[in-house]
């Protein structure tokens, strides 16, 4: 999702085609392929649980002094995170000289246009918070967090790309961050109470209420999503005068005299 919004970012603020350089890494190209690698080694050794022991000890590298414990112990699954974070920060160092290049060659402050990467680093700093201050959530209710992101994720994406189309204003706003966002304040309340006894106390806790509004934040994301997707189509669809699924205009061939 990440990698997607980037791309787009730097799209957007990278209009002109002599000044956009194509990154080394996509992002999202290099993903989807590791994927099919992975789902097709997985089908190939009969299982998954290949991919949580040892990569060290699986392609049989000897265990090194030099090595810290801690390195040589991590399975294939903390090692791919490891490799999607280095892609990730690496596409992003390079989108953001990429736009900061065509902004100057367009007399343009190249500067301001890194303040378009400000709401993709506010979502994902408050995910993991919001992940490690409510444990319950991450153990017992990731799945439809995991909808639920992935959905604020696609709203970004639909923004940026009805305002590329439209060459409005880049979106610099997701209203579905902000429960999320609330949710992060109300619980590092009682985090920080326990720590450095300064705190405020929590209005969700950590039980059933923290459970029914983790929920509650997937339906609102469902529906602004829902009616976001609905009023571009019909919108579209209005203005060039078509239909969404059908042929409006179909074309009726000349017959020649």
């Amino acid at each position: 999702g990440f990698s997607i919004s980037l791309l787009l970012w730097r799209t957007s603020l990278s209009s002109c085609a002599s000044c956009t350089r194509t990154n080394a890494v996509s992002g999202p190209v290099e993903g989807i392929v590791t994927l099919c690698i992975v789902y097709a080694f997985t089908g190939y050794v009969g299982g998954g649980s290949f991919w949580h022991q040892s990569m060290f000890a699986s392609i049989g590298m000897p265990r090194f002094a030099f090595i810290p414990a801690i390195i040589y112990d991590l399975p294939w699954t903390d090692w791919y995170m490891v490799y999607g974070s280095v892609v990730l920060i690496f596409n992003t160092i390079l989108s953001a000289m990429n736009v900061m290049a065509a902004r100057r060659l367009r007399k343009e402050n190249p500067i301001t246009a890194l303040y378009g990467l400000a709401p993709f680093f506010l979502t994902w700093t408050v995910i993991p918070i919001y992940l490690f201050l409510q444990p319950v959530i991450l153990r017992q209710h990731l799945v439809p967090f995991v909808f639920f992101v992935g959905i604020v994720n696609a709203y970004s994406v639909g923004q940026m790309i009805v305002t590329h189309l439209t060459k409005s204003r880049f979106p610099m706003t997701n209203v579905l961050v902000l429960p999320l966002a609330f949710g992060v304040i109300d619980s590092l309340g009682p985090f920080l109470h326990d720590h450095i006894g300064v705190g405020w106390p929590s209005a969700l806790g950590d039980g059933q209420y923290q459970i029914a509004f983790m929920f509650s934040c997937l339906g609102l994301a469902i529906g602004v999503y829902g009616s976001f997707v609905v009023d571009v189509i019909v919108t579209i669809c209005d203005y060039l005068d078509i239909w969404c699924l059908t042929i409006k205009h179909p074309y009726v061939e000349k017959k020649e005299l």
